[in-house]
């Protein structure tokens, strides 16, 4: 049985959304008031600020509305699309990404490009000081999503969200994200092994493939 989202979870979500959002959208009116108060021409560094601002924005907005939204629980996202908002929005500027696509031309199943964005998301997030985020898809659509870097950890509360294991009242917006991967998980009934070593921290799954 598909498992049913709790209010506060939606909340926690929609409120990670905005927070995420904030910056880039707050840097877009900076830009344009400068503009305003300065004069600044379209060669400006106002203008540089405004459109970075705008596309981090946008890719922002893409990544979450195929994470979670209902647009990334179909067939028709393709695997390209997907990862290529992986570096976008998942790493920081101490973080480089490696996105390895081997699948061969494979269709992704429904949801595959969900759970595979939620996941990288969470495998972002254990890279405190940075490092390499690692997504690999091979031309069975195995996925693996790694993080590797000084002090590569996943929190407790992230791994017993991400196992369903976790009482809703005491989600916050982190581990309220780990807890809808275990639900979309759930969903597409596939298994998440997390490997925990020293400094490296590796989820891996079977993603649905299109019959």
């Amino acid at each position: 049985m598909e498992p049913k989202i709790e209010l506060r979870v939606a909340e926690l979500l929609a409120s990670r959304l905005c927070h995420d959002l904030i910056s880039p959208v707050g840097a877009v009116n900076s830009g344009i008031e400068l503009m305003t108060e300065f004069g600044d021409g379209p060669d400006s560094e106002s203008m540089a600020l405004i459109t970075s601002s705008a596309r981090t924005a946008s890719d922002k907005l893409l990544f979450f509305r195929i994470a979670y939204g209902n647009a990334g629980s179909g067939t028709n996202v393709p695997l390209a699309d997907g990862l290529k908002l992986v570096a976008p929005v998942c790493i920081n500027q101490r973080t480089e990404a490696v996105i390895d696509d081997a699948s061969a031309g494979a269709m992704p199943g429904a949801g595959a490009v969900k759970l595979l964005l939620c996941l990288a998301l969470m495998a972002g997030e254990c890279l405190p000081r940075g490092g390499t985020l690692t997504v690999r898809v091979g031309p069975d659509m195995r996925a693996e999503i790694s993080a590797a870097g000084d002090g590569a950890r996943i929190g407790a509360g992230e791994q017993a969200a991400l196992d369903g294991a976790f009482d809703v009242e005491d989600l916050d917006p982190k581990t309220a994200h780990a807890y809808f991967t275990y639900c979309v998980r759930q969903r597409l009934a596939v298994d998440v092994d997390v490997a925990v070593a020293e400094d490296r921290v590796s989820f891996t799954a079977q993603l649905p493939v299109a019959l």
